[in-house]
């Protein structure tokens, strides 16, 4: 994302979502008095992508030690020392997050190392909370249950019996004890002495038994922080900094990267904090397309974790808009609708992969100097074909549906509509949608179907399909994202030297209840929650 200060941030934002009870309030005003005795910094949630490419003599060999040293959650003396231990063990993972494992241990007996943060005073709800960076063996292990189906048929003299083999991953806490670790009761000098002793004697926790069989080295996805040189910090956001960088990838090549970390590692949102990159890393290691930021994979072997993406020469999109009017440059119409298709082509493919992906703006896209437009920043994703959110967020009404303010529900649809909204900034070189007006009354305009209209210099072709298939307040008669790109497709073989777009007036529709019949045909479905 383009780096905007708190005050432009806040401008652009507004709580979506239920409205406060008492309850809320006494609940948030407990949180606000936690936070200010653990010396929290108070943050609105942004993404962040890059804006301004750096020039390769930006990139140099910080100093690391600064950068990604272990974050001092814990009260305990050792921790700083268990580091060297546990990092020259091929089976440690750093801090994997939980959702990971059965993407990495897939056989019984695979088994791993790595961290987690944990609240020492979890079970006393009147306690002060305590984090502690612990360490945990997680082990792939299988439990073969007996099902009783009932008596059989006259032709059956004996009942039958159903096995069902159930597969999990138990994780058992390894806590320093002294100079010793210690697990089921036993004590060991080192790590290595534990993991020994696990492979020829069986465990026990909580009665599940396990055995240690295969360590699991880091996938191809996971990187370790001496493999990653930060250079220049290219991007900012309130939650997270955007650096360029060189990755090591496995076979030994060196490449251009970018290196999105987070910040301000406050202790009760650390590990929320890491579960949030881990599932936007889960989401873009399966998207492969031309316009679609590419991920390398993670570097979470220390603090604070790295997020490695493909580093994108040309900048942020909406930065090279913007540039377009500093410097006074004309950007052809033919250019401009290649823009749009390509974003158009990058969310299809996100849909086609049964993802929404709840963020699409001109920030949130990148573009190569061969000016190709590629879809960034997962964050808000979500995995499924519709989701509702429960809580209340602080989100920038001007990108939303109506659907999305009223009901806070999101589908394809929904995302079609910010399509639209970032069509609006690509021909307005990044113009602010509904500009002059406060996030509140951008709301109201919206949820009225007061919706923007497309600048003169847009194709007239264009202007009409986005007031008559995107900009619809009923989301079930928008147009799907292929049909889109097929628009798309024949308006950039017309001849567009002549075209003109005639003025065209949002048309107020009639009370809708679109979100809601939407939802009454999809009763049978619960809604996705990640």
């Amino acid at each position: 994302m383009e780096p905007t200060s708190p005050r432009r941030r806040a401008s652009n934002e507004l709580f979506i979502g239920r409205e406060m009870t008492a309850e809320d309030e006494e609940s948030i005003k407990k949180l606000k008095k936690s936070n200010s005795q653990m010396g929290n910094n108070k943050s609105t949630r942004s993404s962040t992508s890059l804006v301004d490419p750096p020039t390769p003599g930006d990139i140099t060999n910080l100093n690391l030690e600064t950068i990604a040293t272990p974050s001092p959650l814990t009260a305990k003396p050792d921790e700083f020392d268990d580091e060297k231990e546990l990092m020259s063990l091929p089976c440690y993972h750093g801090y994997i997050a939980r959702e990971d494992l059965t993407n990495i241990l897939s056989n019984t007996g695979d088994y791993l190392i790595r961290r987690t943060i944990l609240n020492e005073n979890r079970n006393k709800p009147d306690a002060k909370p305590n984090f502690l960076c612990e360490v945990i063996l997680s082990v792939f292990t299988s439990t073969t249950e007996q099902k009783n189906l009932g008596k059989g048929t006259k032709s059956q003299t004996k009942k039958t019996k159903q096995e069902r083999v159930t597969n999990l991953v138990t994780n058992i806490l390894l806590r320093r004890e002294g100079k010793q670790w210690q697990a089921n009761e036993l004590k060991f000098d080192t790590i290595q002495q534990l993991l020994d002793h696990f492979t020829k004697t069986d465990g026990f926790l909580k009665a599940k038994k396990f055995r240690l069989k295969t360590p699991v080295t880091k996938l191809e996805w996971e990187f370790s922080h001496s493999d990653v040189t930060v250079g220049k910090m290219v991007g900012e956001g309130a939650y997270g900094e955007v650096f360029c960088g060189t990755l090591r990838l496995k076979n030994g090549q060196v490449v251009d990267c970018a290196i999105k970390m987070m910040k301000n590692m406050e202790q009760h949102k650390t590990r929320e904090r890491i579960r949030e990159m881990m599932k936007e890393a889960r989401l873009m290691r399966h998207l492969k397309h031309v316009n679609i930021v590419s991920i390398y994979g993670v570097a979470v072997d220390q603090q604070p974790p790295f997020l490695l993406l493909e580093f994108i020469t040309g900048g942020s999109l909406i930065g090279f808009l913007k540039k377009a009017i500093f410097w006074n440059t004309d950007l052809t119409t033919e250019l401009k609708i290649k823009m749009c298709l390509d974003a158009a082509r990058g969310i299809e493919y996100i849909h086609k992969m049964v993802i929404i992906h709840r963020d699409i703006a001109a920030r949130n896209c990148l573009i190569t100097r061969d000016k190709v437009v590629k879809i960034t920043d997962f964050g808000l994703s979500k995995q499924g074909t519709s989701y509702r959110m429960m809580d209340r967020q602080k989100l920038a009404p001007r990108w939303l549906a109506p659907e999305a303010l009223m009901e806070t529900v999101w589908t394809s649809a929904t995302d079609v509509y910010a399509f639209g909204i970032l069509v609006y900034e690509i021909w307005t070189n990044c113009k602010q949608p509904y500009e002059g007006l406060t996030p509140k009354a951008a709301k109201n305009r919206i949820t009225t179907g007061q919706f923007l209209t497309l600048p003169p210099s847009c194709p007239s072709a264009l202007s009409s399909y986005v007031a008559q298939k995107i900009f619809v307040y009923d989301l079930t008669k928008r147009a799907a994202m292929s049909e889109v790109v097929q628009t798309l497709e024949r308006i950039s073989k017309m001849n567009l030297s002549t075209m003109t777009s005639p003025a065209i007036k949002s048309v107020r529709p009639q009370k809708s209840t679109a979100a809601t019949s939407l939802m009454a045909k999809q009763e049978s479905r619960k809604f996705s929650r990640i």
